[in-house]
């Protein structure tokens, strides 16, 4: 299917860098103009602000005043683009256009750096890191696996985490040092689902033994495994860990037999477990916290944010329909 590629900005002036103080997210879905778009959606008045009739995978700077990208160009995937959208200018920067399909683009922390994946036919994954202007930073590192996903930079920007697919149920998760142009394994799980904690010492694994989930903490320097807790027993699953911005907790989701999903809440230092929210759904994304104790939680047709200190759920219903995909919180 030929992919057109089209912005459109709706209504008013540019929305430009920090001048925005609204809670804005980024998913895929219906949004008006087209049943395969990308929106940036006020969650406060449930107005859509923007949608972009491109991206089947995106990552907006956090001050709203760009994103990354990858495009179909035409019928071929080995002709895919990573394109560098700076709002202000209106302006697009292919970068990266050889003869290779791009996948999940991630900016660093600081907006300077991307990192993203490569393949083409028959061929095994790379990982790539290059600056913004598109000049690499380091050779394309080769993946150890059929495929690779869940890019995370870590707070500060040096390492990255990803995942490599290893067999039909496994996932060995990753730290990736750009400077040193080596990685590292950090834990092997069903999904592949591992997050940084805010201070990058550790990484959070969710990972499958004896028929249960278990979060895994791993210490990220040397690799030593610092505690673990099941927190799901078979039929049950466990997915997608996040750490809140304090560290003190880890957010994620259980799927229950009928595909129903709840959102859980573990705390860390008293390695106790609560359900955020009873609000059941369907549609999987992985939770975003806003802050502290403030989680936003998407699901197909709708979000939802738990507030932990007030045990009050509220939900949230944009004007279109359906969402495909969620990529985050884009300001807040």
């Amino acid at each position: 299917m030929l992919t057109v590629i089209l912005v459109v900005l709706i209504g008013g002036a540019p929305l430009l860098g920090n001048a925005l103080n609204t809670p804005v997210v980024a998913f895929a879905g219906q949004c008006s103009a087209s049943s395969q778009s990308t929106c940036l959606f006020d969650v406060r008045t449930s107005i859509p602000l923007r949608w972009a009739v491109i991206i089947p995978s995106v990552d907006w700077l956090p001050d709203m005043s760009g994103a990354v990208y990858t495009t179909n160009n035409g019928l071929k995937t080995s002709n895919t683009r990573v394109v560098n959208f700076a709002q202000e200018y209106g302006r697009f920067t292919d970068l990266n256009a050889d003869n290779t399909a791009k996948l999940f683009p991630v900016w660093s922390p600081d907006g300077e750096r991307i990192a993203f994946f490569t393949t083409a036919a028959r061929a095994a994954y790379h990982l790539h890191v290059i600056n913004g202007d598109g000049t690499p930073l380091t050779e394309p590192f080769p993946i150890d696996g059929n495929s690779g996903q869940g890019i995370v930079w870590s707070p500060d920007g040096t390492r990255l985490l990803y995942n490599a697919t290893t067999g039909p149920y496994s996932r060995l998760v990753h730290i990736y040092d750009p400077a040193t142009n080596t990685t590292r394994q950090v834990c092997e799980g069903p999904t592949g689902h591992a997050d940084w904690s805010p201070d990058g010492t550790r990484v959070v694994c969710m990972i499958r033994r004896d028929n249960a989930d278990y979060l895994l903490f791993v210490d990220a320097a040397s690799g030593d495994v610092l505690d673990e807790r099941g927190v799901a027993t078979q039929p049950e699953v466990a997915l997608f860990p996040v750490w809140s911005p304090d560290g003190r907790h880890v957010a994620f989701i259980e799927q229950q037999p009928g595909a129903v999903h709840i959102l859980r809440v573990y705390d860390v230092t008293g390695r106790e477990l609560r359900t955020a929210s009873d609000t059941r759904f369907g549609a999987l994304a992985a939770p975003a916290w806003l802050d502290e104790h403030r989680i936003l939680q998407p699901t197909q047709t709708f979000f939802f944010v738990a507030n932990l200190r007030t045990d009050h759920t509220r939900r949230l219903r944009p004007t279109e329909s359906t969402m495909f995909d969620f990529y985050g919180v884009v300001a807040w």
